[in-house]
């Protein structure tokens, strides 16, 4: 009998510790959402998708190139990098929490990376390649602060955008 009571008890308390378990993995995942909903509404608000703007990378070899009409709600934007001896354009589209995909100007998904913004400081990191053959910019981390004088960049920029 005392055997019996005691693998209830052991059953009892490992089935509520599997429950815990999987609420606080639930409550985890919750919250991590809600953090990088918080990050994306940011980045749209604050960030190079928010107005007509040029934001460079702090050693000049990438550039992000924001257009935007007074009809959009939200700015193109352009990413430009500096590898392989030449400027190469990718678009760059925000997709589910902090990730961006980079596509070529055939809108073929090159690659893809991670963002972060603080304090008007954009950071690009992470960038992987969608397949075997992708040619992306070999910098781990790009950090981009925005340019002051849109009017006076646009036309000295080291490409044609």
């Amino acid at each position: 009998m005392q055997a019996k009571k005691k693998k209830v008890i052991i059953a009892i308390t490992a089935i509520l510790v599997l429950i815990a378990a999987l609420v606080g993995f639930r409550m985890y995942l919750h919250v991590n959402s809600n953090q990088k909903e918080l990050l994306r509404e940011y980045a749209l608000s604050d960030g190079p998708w928010a107005e007509q703007s040029i934001w460079e990378s702090a050693d000049g070899q990438a550039y992000l190139l924001s257009k935007k009409t007074s009809d959009d709600k939200i700015a193109d934007v352009t990413a430009y990098f500096y590898f392989d001896e030449a400027w190469y354009p990718f678009q760059m589209n925000m997709t589910y929490g902090n990730t961006l995909l980079f596509a070529d100007e055939t809108d073929a998904e090159k690659f893809t990376g991670d963002f972060d913004i603080e304090d008007c400081v954009f950071t690009v990191k992470n960038l992987k390649a969608t397949n075997e053959n992708g040619n992306i910019p070999q910098c781990e981390t790009y950090v981009f602060s925005e340019v002051v004088n849109y009017d006076e960049l646009i036309s000295q920029l080291p490409f044609d955008a």
